[in-house]
């Protein structure tokens, strides 16, 4: 996640909003679009999460910086997996369940071989109760295109697009997120990234979501999919050129769409970004409109007690 620094207004990523209420007049679940011949095409949609993966050094990831012991201490540190074991397993993951029942969907978990053990039981006991959960143990570096093609080759090659897309294991994506999604998972689309910038910003403590803001931003990390074509015969996926998600306009075309909050993202004590950092959670969530429609927040995010 994107290191935001102390100030009193949005990034030069994110889209200015003017404090105080904001009721969204959203539609829960984005209408089917009518059938364009697609339908006889095979898609399969991973989405992937690095579960706290202990990468030293890695500068991709704020926790991932200083001395060895002070980094794995606080990775591991018991307040900070709880936090997000407890959003992964018991909110996200039931979405994800709910969307491979719908869809060819996989949800790939990336892990150390280090994790503690009452954290690995908990992702062990979820991969069961939701079987859409792919457990990937990182032995060497994170290789979420070599797990994509060993499930494709699980299912003999059987599909014609490959769409995936990743996910912070502190943030949700919408119940209604896939059914998007589908409506750019054509052979036109080959090669671009898909990206929605507007979502829910929310603070967490004590177990719950509260203070739900709106919140958009351009190319944010959070459900940001791209789409391949799978050669049946060789088994081949089409390459898409790589960079940060926030400069991915920059290396392959890119679909923006706002017209609904697509992910929520968590505001926490203990997000990576706040390791050496004194600001507020709170104070960076007030900057942005206030969501009062809890009937849309239950139908977008149905896992969140309110």
């Amino acid at each position: 996640m994107r290191r935001l620094a102390s100030r009193t207004g949005p990034s030069s990523g994110e889209f200015a909003e003017s404090p105080g209420s904001f009721e969204m007049a959203l539609p829960a679940v984005v209408p089917a679009r009518a059938d364009t011949g697609l339908a006889a095409m095979t898609r399969r949609y991973y989405g992937y999460t690095r579960f706290s993966v202990h990468s030293p050094g890695d500068g991709a990831w704020k926790a991932s910086r200083g001395a060895q012991r002070d980094y794995r201490k606080q990775l591991y540190s018991d307040e900070r997996m709880k936090l997000r074991t407890d959003i992964f397993v018991d909110l996200a993951a039931p979405i994800y369940q709910s969307w491979a029942e719908r869809f060819n969907y996989r949800h790939i978990v990336h892990f150390s071989p280090d994790l503690p053990v009452q954290w690995r039981s908990r992702l062990e006991d979820a991969a069961v109760r939701y079987p859409c959960l792919l457990l990937d143990e990182v032995t060497d570096s994170v290789k979420t295109h070599q797990v994509i093609m060993t499930d494709i080759r699980a299912h003999s090659n059987d599909a014609d697009l490959i769409v995936r897309f990743r996910v912070d294991d502190d943030d949700l994506l919408s119940s209604d997120y896939l059914d998007l999604l589908e409506l750019y998972a054509t052979p036109d689309h080959v090669g671009f990234a898909v990206s929605f910038g507007l979502g829910i910003g929310a603070l967490y403590s004590n177990g719950r979501h509260s203070d739900f803001r709106l919140k958009r931003e351009v190319l944010p990390s959070a459900g940001q999919a791209y789409i391949h074509q799978l050669d049946r015969t060789t088994g081949k996926m089409s390459v898409l050129r790589a960079t940060a998600h926030n400069r991915i306009d920059t290396a392959v075309p890119v679909i923006f769409d706002s017209r609904s909050p697509m992910h929520l993202q968590t505001f926490h004590t203990q997000q990576d970004k706040e390791f050496g950092h004194a600001d507020d959670p709170s104070s960076r969530l007030a900057q942005y409109p206030a969501v009062n429609d809890r009937v849309l927040l239950g139908a977008k995010f149905p896992t969140l007690p309110f």
